[in-house]
């Protein structure tokens, strides 16, 4: 049973996408600077390249304030509710749907007017 559950959930992993990122080996991570094919997926070198301002843009006006609270000036959801009027249920929502959006914008390479990176 439980070996049919690992190769289920492996398939669905796969149907997702989630195995098309390239892995590192175990104790051998690239330097930064170097040019090896590792390094060129990296999530640093992706955000470094992207403008991340227009991805942030691309979100709502309430997603944008819950994670600038929550990020930058280090709020809890409920003091962001309280803050916003909102229930945490609310805040919740803009925090977690704001980071799928940049997740989706930041890994499918495109910036929001449609430029690719």
């Amino acid at each position: 049973m439980t070996y049919r559950r690992a190769i289920s959930r492996r398939r669905y992993l796969n149907s997702r996408h989630f195995y098309t990122q390239v892995e590192l080996d175990e104790g051998a991570t690239p330097a930064p600077d170097s040019g090896s094919a590792h390094s060129e997926g990296s999530v640093g070198q992706r955000l470094a390249e992207l403008d991340l301002e227009k991805m942030f843009g691309a979100l709502s006006e309430d997603q944008q304030k819950t994670l600038r609270l929550h990020f930058i000036e280090g709020y809890t959801l409920d003091e962001i509710a309280t803050t916003l009027g909102q229930t945490k249920r609310n805040v919740r929502n803009h925090s977690f749907r704001g980071l799928e959006r940049l997740r989706k914008l930041i890994f499918a390479g495109k910036l929001p007017d449609g430029r690719a990176v």
